[in-house]
């Protein structure tokens, strides 16, 4: 196994724990950066007061966003011995809160709530489409083109100040009545707006004293566990109800408008034409916009000689005037270019680079360089001007341009890669004319950067013409209307003449014609409306829907996937066009509608509190964000974050447990097609840790896919998934096992994880992690009958459970005996870490009992709550940030979490390596989202509820929508996957396990266990378990609300006292008979059922 770091992954994180603005470990300092940006939050979010200084010295009462009080006060003498206090002083009512039922989270313009919302509302990888919080759709990020600054930062700055979203171009709807004027239907309509979301349903109401209507948005895309097929449609729904709170009836009209917004990302003039065609159908009228390419002219013959504009084979910029320090003294010499920047592709010695800039003799790198450099005034006399372009794709902050008479009349962006490709501008048109060429570099952010290179003059183009087709934002988009009131729709449409940020409807209507066409460079609008009158106490509900199709995934950022070149989006597979989109969800609109509110109904009809529930569930919208992608090969992608870091990376997507249990098949393709497929090694057992993008191990993550691999199995319903890969599974583990050298149950060689370093020396963490795949090992060769592999397995677990216990166990907690033989490596050496205990975490999600003995797990746990969690990271992040230097924040000031390490027994001087990857030690003074959802999972299952349910509860208040989106948790960029984690919250709190092959289903609730109600997903049905406990008997039933339920053992638990002395089952009013067996307080009933769609089971205990 090849241990090293990726340099080119690097070169995008080290300055992240670097950063100065939010990032410095100074607290003081952190409060002063954040002052300096505005955000523009409810008062007190992110601008500091005395009172945030006092927090940072732990000196009072911590207040949550939503005004509840949570911990405090505290004095100095609670952090004296160690800066994370032991007595969390946490307010009786926020404990009571963590367990009562609660109510709905709604949220209110009149709080100032909404300006941070963006719930996810479009179909599962499919792109990234917002419903705002006042009800405008948002972002847009599903023409394949980046979204921007802003939206893929690795160094924490979006948490301290969040994104908000935008729309690229000019869309809306809007409403009038009685024949007066529209007034728009989000922030800026003068309405009273609250927000509510549960995921994939979000619902927005609109309230206004002189509107005589209450109008109530339920959007979504069609979303069901278990259902790919119908979970993947690029479509939306919206459906307005719009009500008469008047004595008098009231004549209303639902206006919707869009800009056409295809090929977005390059529409130079004389390239191509909008289209905007009327379509109508069986259940709907709309819009479609399309783009249509126009034939290139022909090239001249003969050609005259081409002329050399620049080269930047010089020291100096002579003959060009630089502003700002993005250009440096002069070129970059392109033999001094940093390794992990890779090929430059210049054409001669030097070229332009704002991230590699020279000052003198040192190279000064990084995104956050500005300027401008323009060139001498020339005379247009070719027709195409020629150059090499590189850097991020930014059009509007990093580029490229032509300037005639100081305009921009072409420009031209880098592609996300430093890589510059040839860029030809037909300038025919521009013959003659007095021209400057400028290169901008005003993005301090993510790819702010740019490179140019061997300008030429020539009536020949150095790029090849590019297929319009070929381009990610080519497509067709659909905006319709599909039932409730009447209905018409306009090519010219509304607004023609609005500015591209903000539909206005002026004149809300023109006159329609089935087809309108204008070239690149003018604005085309589509438009719908639907008319009814409405009686006084009545409801009317319109329903408009956007649909898109853009097959071309943005292969630039995804070049490491194989056959990318060809690959479209998996949607390509199932439709023609947004047309074909919007004409097949028309028919089949009612049964998919009903279908994702019978989901959502059925998960929020429980005893859990609402906040859980909602938390739990948010992070699975992040399958409907760019981080996630699916093939029309069947391949499932995904990024760690939208954009960053790639190849579904085995570290990261292992801590992920929401999308394995609601959409089972995306996980299952990963694991078949990629971790079993093109990122294995067959002669080793070893797995890529990002398949294609980089081809070395991380232990942890192979560790966790052998444990997810065991997952996917247990969401089949029959062994085909493990009879056809074990070969390759077992094979993984004994390419663990291999690293055992002493075969004592623990790995002591390199281990390089997802601290984005190797690690030397056994620690609980990792050993933990191989224990628990070894375990799962064991159980497979069960199933498969391999008894000598079982065999070998079951020994290497006892083995290491007592190795880790005497070898790593110093009383209170598990720690990393570092190998001093390694001195350039990090290490948490006798520090608290956070995953000490995660391989007994990953054992409890898929019910494999333990691989480390409960007393020194629950006393690990313990140790975390006592010395790593914290109600204020402030004072820790002071009082180390001398010591370990560098983290990002993820929890602010003020803010509480569970730290990724801590040093209550010392250490922290000796955790720092003094090699290549110190800049990663910066980590363990984080809060990260996915870390802190597996322990408080970890402690639920373990019976520590309101120790686990309060480390959940704290980051659901980090991300409170007065202080930042809710459904958007970062990490490492935006809908960062480990989030997905906090659905494994979920399924401690029901003890919930399964295995679809044996016709498995269990749960011992772990909270109101006496009446207790949640939803569950099996792997071939879904729908909700029900349990009362009496004096002598106790009522379970399982109702299915979707698909069925092959049962051959129901396991659930009893009161430790009791014994269940008989059992009676029924199953849609039919007995069934059951033999019962009890160990401890777990009643097992074996049985031959099947619950199927509408049935309920239902088992009586006798207890006594």
């Amino acid at each position: 196994m090849e241990l090293k770091a990726n340099a080119g992954e690097r070169s995008r994180h080290t300055p992240a724990l670097e950063t100065k603005s939010p990032a410095s470990i100074n607290a003081s300092a952190a409060i002063e950066a954040t002052s300096a940006e505005s955000c523009a939050c409810a008062p007190g979010c992110c601008t500091p007061t005395r009172r945030d200084f006092l927090q940072v010295a732990g000196l009072t009462t911590l207040i949550a966003a939503s005004g509840r009080a949570v911990a405090g006060p505290f004095a100095w003498s609670d952090v004296a011995d160690h800066p994370v206090p032991a007595d969390k002083k946490f307010s009786p009512e926020w404990i009571k809160s963590l367990t009562d039922r609660g109510q709905p989270e709604v949220f209110t313009s009149d709080k100032n709530q909404l300006t941070y919302i963006g719930m996810p509302v479009g179909g599962v990888c499919c792109g990234q489409l917002y419903l705002g919080g006042a009800g405008k759709p948002g972002h847009w990020d599903i023409l394949n083109l980046p979204p921007g600054p802003g939206w893929n930062e690795s160094d924490g700055r979006l948490y301290a100040n969040p994104p908000r979203q935008k729309s690229p171009f000019a869309q809306g709807f809007s409403l009038a009545w009685n024949g007066g004027s529209p007034r728009s239907l989000d922030s800026r309509g003068d309405w009273s707006i609250t927000f509510e979301g549960r995921w994939p349903i979000g619902v927005v109401t609109y309230r206004a004293a002189d509107c005589p209507l209450e109008v109530t948005l339920e959007a979504f895309s069609p979303m069901a566990p278990l259902e790919e097929k119908d979970s993947t449609i690029p479509i939306v729904l919206l459906h307005y109800t719009l009500k008469n709170t008047s004595n008098a009836a009231v004549n209303a009209e639902l206006l919707g408008a869009m800009e056409n917004p295809v090929c977005l990302g390059m529409r130079e003039p004389g390239k191509g034409v909008l289209i905007n065609r009327a379509v109508r159908g069986d259940g709907y009228t709309g819009v479609s916009c399309s783009a249509e390419a126009i034939k290139p002219k022909a090239l001249r013959n003969p050609t005259r000689p081409d002329i050399v504009f620049e080269t930047f084979d010089k020291p100096t910029f002579e003959g060009w005037v630089a502003v700002g320090d993005a250009f440096g003294d002069g070129p970059l010499n392109l033999a001094k270019a940093p390794e992990h920047m890779g090929q430059l592709n210049g054409a001669g010695t030097g070229a332009v680079n704002t991230y590699a800039v020279t000052k003198g003799d040192q190279l000064v790198q990084g995104d956050g360089h500005t300027g401008t450099l323009t060139s001498r005034v020339f005379t247009i006399e070719r027709d195409f001007i020629n150059f090499r372009v590189g850097g991020g794709r930014l059009p509007k902050t990093a580029f490229i341009a032509l300037l005639v008479e100081g305009k921009v009349v072409r420009s031209s962006t880098g592609r996300q890669a430093n890589f510059m490709r040839d860029e030809s501008w037909d300038v025919r048109e521009l013959a003659g004319k007095s021209a400057t060429i400028q290169i901008v570099d005003s993005e301090r952010g993510s790819w702010g950067q740019i490179g140019v290179d061997q300008i030429v003059f020539s009536d020949t183009p150095t790029a090849p013409e590019e297929d319009l087709a070929s381009r990610p934002d080519f497509g067709t988009i659909v905006l319709a209307h599909l039932g409730g009131g009447k209905g018409e729709a306009s090519t010219a449409g509304a607004a023609q003449a609005a500015d591209a940020s903000d539909v206005v409807f002026k004149n809300p209507w023109k006159s329609s014609t089935d087809e309108s066409r204008v070239n690149f460079g003018e604005r085309a609008t589509a438009a719908v409306r639907a008319a009814a009158t409405i009686a006084p106490g009545e409801s009317t509900t319109v329903v408009m829907a956007i649909a898109w199709h853009f097959a071309t995934p943005w292969r630039d950022s995804l070049r490491n996937v194989t056959g990318i070149e060809k690959l479209k989006r998996h949607y390509a597979a199932r439709y023609k066009d947004a047309g074909d989109v919007i004409a097949k969800t028309a028919k089949d609109r009612a049964r998919l509608s009903e279908l994702t509110r019978r989901w959502v109904k059925t998960w929020y009809d429980s005893t859990l509190p609402y906040w859980l529930l909602t938390r739990s569930i948010l992070n699975n919208s992040i399958a409907a964000t760019a981080t996630c992608h699916l093939f029309d090969n069947g391949r499932f992608y995904g990024w760690e974050g939208t954009y960053c870091c790639a190849g579904t990376c085995t570290h990261v997507w292992q801590y992920a447990q929401g999308l394995a249990r609601m959409l089972p098949s995306l996980e299952r393709s990963a694991r078949e097609m990629v971790d079993y497929g093109i990122a294995f090694h067959a002669d080793t057992g070893a797995m890529d840790y990002r398949a294609e993008a980089h081809k070395i191990v991380a232990h942890d993550g192979q560790c966790g896919t052998i444990l997810r691999f065991y997952r996917e199995h247990t969401m089949t319903p029959d062994g085909r998934m493990l009879r056809e890969h074990w070969p390759k599974v077992k094979k993984s583990i004994e390419c663990l096992i291999g690293e055992d050298k002493d075969s004592d149950g623990l790995l002591e060689g390199a281990q390089y994880n997802t601290l984005d370093a190797a690690w030397f020396g056994p620690m609980g963490w990792i050993s933990s992690l191989y224990l628990a795949a070894v375990r799962a090992g064991e159980a497979m060769a069960r199933e498969m009958g391999d008894a000598e592999f079982e065999k070998r397995c079951t020994k290497i677990c006892e083995v290491g459970a007592k190795s880790l216990v005497d070898k790593l166990y110093n009383g209170e907690y598990f720690i990393h005996k570092a190998d001093p033989a390694h001195p350039e490596a990090n290490s948490t050496n006798d520090g608290c870490h956070i995953d000490q205990v995660f391989g007994q975490a990953w054992v409890m999600q898929v019910g494999l009992g333990r691989v480390i003995p409960r007393g020194e797990t629950l006393s690990a746990l313990k140790s975390l709550y006592k010395y790593s969690f914290t109600p204020d990271v402030g004072p820790y992040r002071e009082a180390l940030k001398d010591t370990v230097k560098g983290g990002r924040w993820y929890a602010m000031p003020g803010e509480g979490g569970l730290l990724m390490c801590t040093f209550p027994k010392g250490g922290a001087d000796r955790c720092t390596g003094k090699g290549g990857d110190a800049w990663a030690a910066g980590y363990f003074n984080e809060c990260m989202n996915g870390f802190e959802y597996q322990v408080a999972a970890h402690m639920v299952y373990e019976g520590m509820v309101t120790e686990g349910l309060a480390i959940a509860r704290m980051l659901h208040d980090r991300y409170h929508p007065a202080k930042r989106n809710p459904w958007n948790e970062i990490e490492c960029s935006n809908h960062y996957a480990r989030s997905m984690a906090s659905y494994g919250v979920f399924t401690a709190s029901c003890g919930f396990e399964h295995h679809g092959p044996k016709g498995f289903i269990a749960f011992a609730p772990k909270l109101n266990a006496d009446n207790f109600k949640a939803p569950f997903t099996s792997c071939q049905g879904w729908g909700t378990f029900e349990q009362r406990r009496s004096q002598g008997s106790q009522r379970c039933a399982l109702k299915l609300e979707y698909g069925q339920l092959a049962l051959k053992t129901l396991a659930l638990e009893i009161d430790a006292a009791k014994r269940a002395s008989a059992v009676a089952v029924v199953v849609d009013g039919k007995p069934v008979q059951a033999r019962i067996s009890q160990e401890g307080p777990r009643v097992s009933l074996a049985m031959d059922a099947t619950v199927r769609e509408g049935q309920s089971l239902v088992v009586e205990l006798t207890l006594a």
